[in-house]
């Protein structure tokens, strides 16, 4: 699949995704220089671990960065296992451009089942 099918371009304004603890909970945020909003997920966002929750913040992560519904499905779980549940229970920070070098990377792998 040619990258330009699968990823948004790469944006002028440098993106982050940022995960922190606070005391009302696990919270994830989309911001750039001028921005912060809320990254929503269907489910209270995980990471640092597998499962359901972690699952959820990877559909929305991938979902945020490619605005790809089907690229979604099918890298959500090795996004999951390769890089989710590395990051540190605490907190993270992930650029969009590490998100899309990554989608890139793994655009001619087959599909998870």
């Amino acid at each position: 699949m040619p990258a330009a099918t699968t990823t948004r371009r790469r944006s002028e304004l440098p993106v982050r995704y940022v995960g922190c603890q606070g005391g009302d909970g696990p919270r994830v945020w989309v911001q750039d220089d001028r921005l912060r909003r809320p990254l929503h997920t269907d489910t209270t966002p995980a990471w640092g671990r597998r499962g359901p929750a972690t699952a959820a913040l990877a559909r929305a992560i991938l979902l945020d960065a490619t605005d790809n519904p089907a690229l979604v499905e099918a890298r959500c779980r090795p996004f999951v296992h390769e890089v989710l549940a590395t990051l540190p229970p605490d907190g993270f920070s992930l650029t969009r451009d590490e998100v899309l070098a990554w989608v890139e990377a793994h655009a001619a792998a087959p599909a998870a089942a």
